[in-house]
């Protein structure tokens, strides 16, 4: 298995080679089969496109939606945004939207969501305290993300 973190974390990238990829057939199916679900070809593609070049976009980030990429890391008993809640992770994604380097994200992130941002809305008020904090988390993951990954330039694998 080949892991090359991205600078946004919810798009890094899983390769797995003929062996692991027959080997995640396998569970794949044998989950499927637990659920009383039958194999299919395509689903099993889809999670190996989504671990090749998917981005994290479910649950994980808050969408009310299931993130294959999140099921597929499972299976292989991987987790590549490990220790990132749902809520950090969903100012993460709207921070990259904004700016795609994560020095960028992080600056982003850094501008608190107040009665004077460019955006506000009545509504936000009992949100505000609550958005601030998943900020500064969001902030404090992604730094230590960047020293982990990135303090050397070579794809590291596991």
């Amino acid at each position: 298995m080949k892991i090359i973190w991205n600078e946004n974390p919810l798009k890094t990238q899983v390769f797995l080679d003929d062996k692991e990829k027959e080997e995640f057939k396998i569970k794949l199916k044998n989950e499927l089969n637990e659920y009383g679900d039958q194999y299919d070809e395509e689903l099993y593609m889809e999670y190996i496109k989504e671990l090749e070049e998917g981005e994290h976009n479910g649950d994980c980030i808050c969408y009310a939606m299931t993130c294959f990429k999140c099921q597929a890391e499972d299976m292989l008993g991987i987790n590549t945004i490990k220790g990132l809640s749902k809520y950090s992770a969903g100012a993460i994604s709207s921070a990259f939207r904004k700016n795609g380097k994560i020095d960028g994200a992080i600056e982003e992130l850094r501008v608190p969501f107040s009665k004077e941002h460019e955006r506000f809305q009545e509504w936000w008020i009992p949100h505000i305290d609550r958005w601030n904090k998943d900020r500064e988390e969001a902030i404090e993951w992604l730094i230590v993300y960047n020293k982990e990954h990135f303090s050397k330039k070579e794809n590291r694998r596991i």
